[in-house]
């Protein structure tokens, strides 16, 4: 029987290579997105269904829009701006933080595993080159592991294989598993092309020319 692992896939950079490290450990992968009313769900949502397409692999959507009535993230909330021009951290949480959106995405997708019978849930986490989330720590994801594993009484793993990596390895990873990058989408702000300007645009920018490669993707 061949073991079974969720991968929470955004159609961004991060979860794009997480997927491919999935495939590449001989997981069956069945690719699991949350659009949640984000600024983006039309083109991440596209972004998705290529890259499964890629790898021909099973997916599921879920739908939901409670983060958008809770509000206080400017990726749910249209009144808000998308801080431009503003690399790096600072200390101060980010407006684009949603709130507890990482462990509602795990319960979810750890109720999935429990359905499809997976050992694990792949996530492309980052906390080494990324905003200053809470949610984003190996802490959090440990923590979260226990919960889960106590939750379901089964032994889920959380596996976040660029957790500890910044974005021009992330970036080298990518291309050394030959993962589609090309297909993924990281903005923020736009669903048309990429504005280049928000913190997501702008690591992933910085990734690319930092591990020496071009980003095929179409910026404003």
């Amino acid at each position: 029987m061949s073991k079974i692992a969720i991968s929470i896939l955004s159609g961004g950079l991060d979860s794009c290579v997480s997927t491919a490290c999935a495939i590449n450990e001989g997981y069956k992968v069945i690719a699991l997105h949350f659009n949640y009313s984000q600024r983006t769900e039309q083109r991440e949502l596209q972004a998705f269904n290529e890259i499964c397409k890629f790898y021909n692999i099973e997916k599921l959507v879920v739908d939901m829009d409670f983060f958008k009535q809770i509000g206080g993230s400017s990726l749910t909330d249209m009144s808000l701006e998308i801080p431009k021009d503003e690399l790096g951290k600072n200390g101060k949480l980010p407006n684009t933080y949603v709130p507890f959106r990482n462990g509602i995405f795990y319960s979810i997708a750890a109720a999935v595993a429990q359905r499809f019978n997976a050992s694990a849930i792949y996530t492309g986490l980052v906390s080494e080159d990324s905003s200053n989330y809470p949610d984003t720590t190996l802490d959090f994801v440990e923590k979260t592991s226990s919960f889960i594993k106590e939750g379901s009484g089964e032994d889920i793993k959380i596996i976040t294989p660029l957790i500890k990596l910044k974005k021009s390895e992330i970036v080298k990873l990518g291309m050394s598993l030959k993962a589609p990058l090309e297909l993924s989408y990281s903005c923020y702000d736009s669903n048309n092309l990429a504005c280049g300007k928000c913190e997501s645009c702008q690591l992933r920018l910085k990734g690319f020319s930092e591990a020496g490669f071009n980003d095929l993707i179409k910026y404003q």
